[in-house]
């Protein structure tokens, strides 16, 4: 609907003290009392305020009969009436609207772009949470159908996070801020959440292909090309320059918690562990997250971990440094005919990876530099004597 009927749908409603319109035919009409107000000039929204109108009071004749007295006495004892009748419900209502206010996340924090669902609502969704599509360390994700008036029947994952207990807030307000603020193409989109009672559920677009890693280590592999195009399109979400709003500190990067949409396009998901940055932030300071095996060595510093590696990792990464050294690294993608045919790609991404696992950080490259390789507009880094330096 556009503006006008917005404004007049809250004319209508008794209950309503103002409407906003968004000019794409969305309208949300609030009602008294209105304290989550934000000044926001980045959003372009429309409010119509209810007032009252100006029409002039009938003039009274001052005589001094007790027709006139008695309906003064009614007047004023109405009025008085009215004041704490209004007054009281105004109380009510602020007193009822804390208490809801301790069950949801605040509006202004989430954005104007999520949905809060009823915990009933995602239950019809998916069916009694019947289909089970994945499960991680906080809960499990199910796929649900959501009606939408635009697209018809649409394909949701709805992540139910699980035993939920209150030191699982602040991950559960991360994930919604972080994702809430944030737009990007190969970023998962998060389109509501549901927060009642004990229950916290998130409502993300279904990514039909499953995580990068059945994709990659399932029992059929993909072609050399498509391994290519997702391991490029993680750089680009995890390259904090590229559209987005805030850099993302995302601290559990791992395949699992990539997901591939119908395209094959790579999306990084599961934000709870990590942290915002501003625009012009270039450092934060956060303690020891993500998962072992994935974490970087200078995590442990001063720290009695113990760093978990299988043999068998310890010999694939050896294995690739010996075959670069001895410029043999078609031994890596033996048997793969399409790999063979473009081993130019082959040892940019050997290179790269090596380089990734040097122990010294600065050694290093950054995540645009890893872009650059890989989009072959820089020439391939040397890497000397790979072998003695990789973090195993």
């Amino acid at each position: 609907m556009n503006a006008d009927e917005c404004a007049q749908r809250c004319l209508e409603d008794c209950f309503c003290a103002a409407s906003i319109s968004d000019g794409t035919g969305n309208c949300w009409k609030k009602k008294f009392p209105m304290s989550d107000g934000v000044n926001d000039t980045s959003v372009q929204k429309t409010a119509f305020l209810k007032v009252g109108s100006n029409d002039a009071l009938p003039s009274l004749s001052l005589g001094r009969n007790k027709s006139w007295t008695l309906s003064t006495s009614l007047g004023l004892g109405g009025s008085v009436l009215l004041n704490f009748t209004l007054v009281s419900a105004i109380l009510l209502a602020l007193h009822v609207r804390r208490r809801k206010s301790r069950q949801r996340i605040e509006d202004v924090n989430l954005g104007p772009s999520l949905r809060s669902f009823t915990f009933s609502e995602l239950e019809v969704a998916t069916k009694g949470f019947g289909e089970e599509v994945g499960k991680g360390a906080c809960g499990t994700v199910y796929r649900g159908y959501l009606c939408s008036e635009q697209n018809g029947n649409l394909d949701v994952a709805v992540k139910k996070l699980r035993d939920f207990e209150p030191e699982m807030e602040k991950e559960f307000t991360n994930e919604v801020k972080i994702i809430g603020q944030t737009h990007h193409k190969n970023l998962v989109r998060l389109l509501g959440y549901c927060k009642q009672g004990v229950e916290r559920l998130l409502v993300y677009e279904y990514m039909c292909n499953g995580s990068l890693a059945s994709y990659l280590f399932g029992s059929v592999r993909p072609p050399w090309k498509q391994r290519g195009d997702s391991t490029r399109d993680c750089e680009g979400a995890l390259l904090p320059t590229r559209g987005v709003q805030y850099a993302i500190i995302h601290c559990d990067i791992k395949p699992q918690n990539v997901l591939l949409d119908g395209n094959f396009t790579a999306k990084i998901s599961d934000f709870g562990l990590s942290k915002l940055l501003v625009t012009d932030q270039t450092r934060t300071i956060t303690g020891m997250r993500g998962t072992k095996g994935y974490v970087a060595p200078e995590w442990f510093k001063k720290r009695n971990v113990e760093k978990e590696m299988t043999a068998e990792k310890a010999v694939l990464c050896f294995w690739a440094s010996d075959c670069h050294k001895a410029g043999r690294i078609d031994l890596l993608v033996e048997g793969d005919d399409e790999a063979m045919n473009d081993m130019g790609s082959v040892e940019r991404f050997v290179i790269v990876a090596l380089r990734c696992l040097q122990e010294d950080p600065s050694l290093r490259p950054s995540m645009g530099r890893v872009t650059q390789v890989l989009e072959e507009t820089v020439a391939i880094p040397l890497l000397e004597s790979p072998s003695e330096a990789l973090v195993l």
